[in-house]
């Protein structure tokens, strides 16, 4: 069983497909002694790879033990459900760290507020960034 920190770069190239290697997505989420997963892509131009990502990033969910997560130079345009409002406090209770940088295409982020354990947060080079949700908003 994988420990500590786990590093993963991926190549814009990478065409995911779900059917490759046997249909399911939960690639980590059973890693229950990893503390520390650093997701990148390689940079590039265009939109290549923009579904796939997104499609790989879900399919990344990590353990609900986390302490430390990182995204580098995701190109896609949303977060997985796995981060998104109401879901975060419950898929990830435990983070401390968390750094989102190069994400250009990305559109939204978050209510991260309700992270309890949160004490270091690093937004970096996010251009296209249009909001970040609000869950004390009602509507």
């Amino acid at each position: 069983n994988l420990k500590g920190s786990l590093k993963i770069r991926i190549d814009r190239k990478y065409a995911y497909k779900k059917e490759m290697i046997g249909g399911g997505g939960g690639h980590i989420s059973n890693k229950e002694y990893l503390k520390d997963i650093d997701i990148g892509w390689f940079q590039g131009d265009g939109e290549e790879g923009v579904d796939s990502a997104e499609e790989l990033l879900e399919d990344l969910q990590p353990h609900r033990n986390l302490k430390g997560f990182e995204v580098w130079n995701y190109p896609g345009t949303k977060i997985p459900r796995w981060a998104m409002k109401n879901s975060l406090t419950t898929s990830l209770p435990d983070l401390v760290r968390i750094c989102i940088c190069g994400c250009n295409r990305l559109q939204s982020l978050p209510w991260l507020g309700e992270l309890q354990y949160l004490k270091s947060l690093w937004v970096w080079s996010l251009d296209n960034l249009e909001y970040m949700e609000d869950r004390r908003i009602s509507g």
